[in-house]
């Protein structure tokens, strides 16, 4: 996957654009959730290669967000209060990254099925609230 980012573009196109994005990702990342709640024996494969999928796209968006709105975020005129409590939301980026590439690749081996599904239910809950951190503070700043 290339993709480019457009230091250019007008900073309001790209909170549209991460805004659906959010909306995507969090659609996706239900029906994994979904799939954790079921409780079918041998779909926790299913919700693993799914969250698997979908992980290149969160990264590539996280990195968009850090890249370009934390950019307009520092070159505006906001207080420092503000710009703490979107360094400290941009920050969960950080763990986000950490779920993908140190935890998700090992869960079925190091945990029973039951603690995988509670695993993904809590990382998926804890990125939907991520979005909305975002779009409240992070988003208006910029």
């Amino acid at each position: 996957m290339t993709y480019r980012l457009d230091y250019e573009e007008d900073v309001l196109t790209v909170i549209d654009r991460l805004k659906d994005e959010h909306r995507d990702i969090d659609r996706k990342l239900s029906r994994v959730a979904e799939i954790c709640r079921n409780y079918e024996s041998g779909k926790i494969k299913v919700a693993l290669s799914l969250l698997r999928t979908v992980s290149t796209e969160i990264l590539r968006h996280a990195v968009e967000e850090e890249a370009i709105v934390a950019r307009a975020i520092m070159k505006s005129k906001v207080t420092k209060e503000d710009s703490v409590e979107s360094v400290s939301i941009l920050q969960e980026h950080r763990r986000i990254k950490e779920f993908f590439e140190d935890k998700l690749p090992y869960l079925t081996n190091e945990f029973s099925e039951q603690k995988v599904r509670k695993e993904i239910l809590e990382f998926i809950d804890e990125i939907m609230t991520h979005h909305k951190g975002e779009e409240k503070v992070v988003f208006p700043l910029a």
